[in-house]
């Protein structure tokens, strides 16, 4: 059953308070008292959609996870080539959605905050390559630990580069991202894959 557009007006209006707090305020120091005195709403709103700041936290991070699973396409692991349009169809949803989602995954990714969201996104990749991978080369046995290697590398260079454009180089446009993570995969990673095919 759908929710009321009410509810859901008044998530959205809890959620993008909560953010604008943990953009100022490090996540301990933020009450449920603060949090109502910013949305300009009741105690009882706040506690009739949410059991407390964590559950509030883990809904919006649950919410952002499913966003960014729907823009990884595993299919990349079967490309073979190193021709920068192969792989741009494949990448750019993720570089829109970190585009797209920017504000909200760098207050995410404070250190003072418990959601750890990279490291999940990290696992769900990951764990997405490799089962590509596993199908793509036909994976069985001792090749299953270098086939596990190679997807927490593409994974772990894929985020890393996404972190290192929010957090220090956010001024730089989607087509030069773009251009940077096919460059490290085609001359990096992939062509070392070749090892699986023997």
């Amino acid at each position: 059953m759908a929710e009321d557009l009410r509810v859901i007006k008044t998530k959205e209006n809890i959620e993008s308070h909560f953010i604008e707090l943990l953009n100022r305020y490090p996540f301990q120091e933020i009450t449920v008292k603060m949090l109502i005195a910013e949305c300009k709403i009741n105690r009882s709103t706040f506690y009739r959609n949410y059991e407390d700041k964590y559950q509030l936290l883990e809904e919006i991070t649950e919410k952002l996870l499913r966003k960014y699973k729907k823009t990884i396409y595993p299919d990349i692991m079967k490309i073979k080539s190193d021709k920068v349009e192969d792989f741009e169809k494949f990448l750019l949803p993720m570089v829109n959605y970190f585009y797209e989602n920017e504000s909200v995954l760098l207050a995410l990714n404070k250190d003072t905050v418990p959601a750890v969201i990279f490291d999940r996104m990290y696992r769900i990749m990951s764990e997405m390559f490799l089962e590509e991978i596993t199908l793509s080369y036909n994976i069985r046995g001792e090749k299953a630990t270098v086939a596990s290697y190679f997807s927490n590398v593409i994974a772990s260079n894929l985020l890393t580069t996404m972190r290192w454009w929010h957090l220090e180089h956010p001024e730089l446009p989607k087509d030069k991202i773009m251009e940077i993570l096919v460059k490290c995969i085609t001359k990096g990673v992939y062509s070392s894959m070749h090892e699986l095919e023997k």
